[in-house]
């Protein structure tokens, strides 16, 4: 037993390095993370420069890879570009347990991710359990009811609704259901956000905010469990 699983576990680095890169160059594909500061009058090229450098953004891809991984606290850098490596980062990688600091909240990453985590954790529990909901209660009566009316038609429905991208699912549902009604000056579901920022962000607030998003996601999804 112990043979097997340290043999899936060394088949697994390989994967997990792969899927470290891929993530990696997928990020790099975002452009520099500092363009937003071109608008600030305050902010100079230069300083732009200096923070690519102090960060490591100016090194070679597969470098920066490396010392995303296993940090730079042992790698020198020029800060005033006068060709003498002077400075040591204080970055010490994944691998080491350090996810660096979030250059738009400028806090550690860990701390962002703990911000947010209690809101995705709040959407994952209601959209998982709305998509059993609705895909075993129409699996059970389709199986009960078989080539009916009702069976063909959630088959139907079913088939669509897996067919069709999430991305393209969760746009009409806004349109439908947000955009629409706004215009004709009726009642819409919010789009974003967990609460209204003029609210009591009491539970009836949250379940209002938590309507569109859940309904998107289960939608999608139960089809596959029906």
């Amino acid at each position: 037993m112990g043979k097997f699983v340290a043999g899936r576990l060394l088949q697994a680095l390989p994967l997990l390095a792969l899927v470290t890169m891929l993530v990696f160059f997928l990020i790099k594909l975002a452009g520099d993370p500092f363009a937003y500061l071109a608008l600030d009058p305050s902010i100079t090229e230069a300083d732009r420069a200096r923070l690519r450098r102090t960060l490591g953004l100016d090194d070679p891809v597969v470098l920066q890879y490396l010392h995303w991984m296993v940090g730079d606290d042992w790698y020198q850098r020029d800060l005033d570009f006068d060709d003498v490596p002077e400075t040591y980062s204080e970055r010490l990688g994944l691998l080491r347990g350090d996810f660096g600091v979030s250059i738009r909240y400028r806090k550690p990453v860990t701390e962002v991710i703990a911000q947010f985590l209690p809101n995705t954790l709040i959407l994952f529990l209601t959209a998982f359990s709305t998509t059993l909901l609705i895909g075993i209660s129409v699996g059970f009566h389709s199986a009960l009811h078989q080539y009916s009316l009702a069976d063909h038609l959630a088959t139907t429905v079913a088939f669509v609704t897996y067919s069709i991208p999430l991305f393209i699912f969760a746009l009409l549902a806004v349109l439908a259901f947000a955009v629409l009604p706004d215009r004709l000056g009726l009642p819409h579901l919010p789009t974003s956000g967990m609460f209204n920022p003029r609210g009591d962000k009491g539970l009836m607030d949250l379940l209002l905010h938590l309507i569109l998003p859940t309904l998107t996601l289960a939608s999608v999804r139960a089809a596959s469990y029906t």
